[in-house]
């Protein structure tokens, strides 16, 4: 999901202008830049930097982008042999590959000299997501709680249903959700009521965690009562309420994908992050639309939510550190944040991402982002381990298969998460 939304970040955010023009480079100090954006990003960064550039006609940038699958690996081959980019747009999955093996620049010291920069003006998930043994690795960009409903209120005007608060719970999804999910005459579902690919927002909605420790992770927690109990739930959004299509299995959705269901009104509310709205504004043309909080397991607080987001920051071996860190401000700046806000990405800026002249204001649809000021004072990420991936693929994926078949139920496949995640944890590679 993370990789997802770094993606369709990278295609679209600020994009505009030209890049820079190699021309004479004769006496030039060199930065080199490494980015994992699409082919719109070199015209983002230079319409980003073009008032920095102007004013440091001596410094050539040179952007290397890098594809987003190899990234951490080509920065980690290039720190072991002594050398690196000067710096880097680091998402923060990648960052927990990256920050542990060293290839990151504390920017502790940076942040002494220059009072022009304050950590208090970002929000504090995002920031501590960059700081590791006490020390800050990147400038927070931007932030992505999966804390999106998106509902179309079409459907909810037809089945004569008052639109989803901000402060419903999991039984009024259901209810809802079955008055949503319509059935043809053959007994197949026409329309859900409702579908999300995150089972993991679950597993923290109902008070669970993954890991006994997200920052330095030893042991996987899944099958404690209150994940299990998560996870429960959202399996029975499939087999037992019948409002949500399955993921994998017989009879899994196959041919359309999150967003696709809602735009082709084949799922009346989907559960994800900001960066599919960019797509309902462009596609959704016969229905209105808007978001609302995710759900909180009844009885329970204000939900926990997972996010996604990213930064910037100075590589190990820079050879002009201090001019990397002039880069890493401009692009977690105010005037850059304020253009991602337009471009419907939440900044990490906590003013502009408050302000009603900024993020609350462009552009005009989904009109309830406030709401995900509101998620982020609850927001948690994935686990800052490199070996989260390897878990995915090699523990979670199969072993949830098992479930959706219908061979194990969810506690019986947990406990053999658990088990085989640990195994992955504590491994010494």
């Amino acid at each position: 999901m993370l990789k997802k939304f770094a993606l369709i970040l990278a295609a679209v955010l600020l994009a505009a202008g030209g890049f820079f023009s190699c021309g004479s480079d004769a006496g030039k100090t060199v930065l080199r830049v490494v980015h994992f954006g699409g082919s719109d990003f070199p015209d983002t960064f230079n319409r980003a930097t073009a008032k920095w550039r102007a004013q440091n006609p001596n410094v050539k940038i040179m952007l290397e982008y890098v594809p987003w699958g190899n990234y951490t690996d080509k920065i980690l081959t290039e720190v072991a042999g002594g050398s690196s980019p000067d710096a880097g747009w680091i998402e923060n999955s990648q960052a927990a590959s990256l920050v542990p093996r060293g290839a990151l620049l504390p920017l502790n010291d940076f942040l002494e000299k220059d009072k022009s920069v304050s950590l208090r003006d970002y929000w504090p998930a995002i920031v501590d997501r960059y700081t590791y043994d006490g020390k800050t690795y990147c400038l927070p960009s931007d932030v992505a709680p999966i804390a999106c409903v998106y509902y179309n209120k079409n459907l909810f005007q037809t089945a004569d249903l008052p639109y989803p608060k901000d402060d419903w719970d999991w039984n009024d999804l259901v209810s809802i959700a079955k008055k949503l999910t319509i059935k043809n005459p053959d007994g197949t579902v026409k329309q859900y009521g409702f579908f999300t690919t995150d089972w993991g927002n679950f597993v923290y909605f109902a008070g669970g965690r993954m890991v006994d420790n997200v920052k330095k992770p030893a042991h996987c927690v899944l099958n404690s009562p209150e994940a299990v109990a998560g996870l429960e739930f959202f399996f029975d959004l499939v087999f037992k309420h019948g409002v949500m299509p399955a993921l994998q299995g017989q009879g899994a959705l196959q041919d359309m994908s999150q967003e696709q269901m809602f735009i082709f009104k084949k799922a009346a509310m989907v559960l994800s992050g900001i960066w599919l709205s960019g797509q309902f504004r462009k596609s959704v043309t016969d229905f209105e639309w808007d978001i609302a909080l995710a759900p909180r397991a009844p009885g329970k607080p204000y939900p926990v939510l997972s996010t996604g987001g990213s930064g910037w920051g100075v590589l190990k071996y820079s050879k002009h550190p201090e001019i990397a860190w002039e880069l890493v401000k401009i692009m977690t700046g105010k005037e850059v944040l304020t253009r991602m806000a337009k471009e419907n990405f939440q900044p990490a800026m906590i003013e502009l991402s408050k302000s009603t002249n900024v993020w609350c204001k462009y552009p005009p649809d989904p009109r309830n982002k406030r709401i995900l000021n509101m998620a982020m004072e609850h927001v948690v990420f994935t686990p800052f381990t490199s070996k989260w991936w390897e878990i995915d693929s090699k523990v979670f994926q199969p072993e949830f298969q098992k479930i959706w078949e219908r061979t194990r139920t969810v506690r019986e496949t947990m406990n053999t998460v658990v088990r085989e995640a640990d195994k992955i944890l504590q491994s010494k590679n």
